[in-house]
């Protein structure tokens, strides 16, 4: 998988930023992997790994993110506000997919980026077709 010289340097960029801005290694974890809200744009977010409760279910999962502004879940991986329930549609999507898949049951192509996740949402949500 190959990137362009400009895109490897607005990565750089965007990564010293993040290590600038970032008031201690929480934050910065929060900011480099989970980003800002995508239902309020809050900057205060955290993925569920240390969380193990949301409406007396389970969660326990670095894959989902939660606003502590405005209390938005979703998928990290994909983007899909998890409304229904904690688990992301898009591992159901990615199990039926004939994709080749490593050891551990994924596939290279990240689940942002998978045409089959999209048009799996896309179906569900009447031709919607962005996901994030």
């Amino acid at each position: 998988m190959g990137y362009a010289i400009d895109e490897f340097e607005e990565f750089k960029n965007a990564l010293k930023e993040i290590l600038e801005n970032s008031t201690s290694l929480d934050d910065l974890i929060s900011k480099a992997m989970v980003g800002e809200c995508p239902n309020c744009g809050s900057e205060e977010t955290t993925d569920c790994e240390e969380v193990s409760e949301i409406d007396s279910k389970i969660v326990a999962d670095n894959t989902i993110g939660i606003c502590r502004q405005c209390g938005h879940l979703w998928c990290i991986e994909c983007g899909f506000p998890l409304t229904s329930s904690i688990r992301c549609k898009h591992w159901g999507i990615c199990g039926s997919c004939e994709e080749e898949k490593d050891e551990s049951g994924m596939c290279e192509i990240p689940a942002f980026e998978c045409q089959q996740i999209k048009k799996g949402f896309a179906s569900e949500n009447g031709g919607k077709k962005d996901i994030s």
